[in-house]
């Protein structure tokens, strides 16, 4: 049950800082503060979202500093589960924003909110205490 819960709130710290960066993304493409999507390959977005979610890993070790799975053997489990989940809930949040005839950002997308959540729980694993 302990696990659960520790699992449950990696989950809502990833998708939080996915969420406020998609909102970002999608604020900054509303004001034509970023060039336009078909003028940015994807390898470069890519590269974007992994830098933005590593960075982001990092920055959220200034408030959680510890590590949120106590059990060392479930950490490494979780940087994979929990990107997976991430990644099928921005996907869905796109598909949403899509029928709703809203702006869609590439970070609502399955590899991208994968790729972002993986390099947050990766700068996390490496430097939590």
């Amino acid at each position: 049950m302990e696990l659960l819960i520790e699992l449950i709130g990696e989950f809502i710290l990833y998708g939080t800082a996915e969420v406020f960066t998609a909102s970002i993304a999608r604020n900054c493409a509303k004001s034509k503060i970023t060039p336009e999507r078909s003028k940015v390959s994807s390898t470069s977005a890519a590269v974007i979202y992994a830098v933005i979610g590593y960075f982001g890993g990092l920055s959220s070790l200034l408030i959680f500093p510890n590590h949120l799975i106590t059990n060392p053997n479930f950490r490494f489990v979780s940087i994979i589960i929990i990107p997976v989940l991430l990644g099928f809930v921005m996907c869905q949040v796109g598909i949403s924003l899509k029928n709703r005839c809203k702006d869609v950002v590439r970070l609502d997308s399955f590899p991208y909110g994968f790729l972002f959540a993986l390099t947050f729980g990766i700068a996390r694993a490496l430097f939590a205490k």
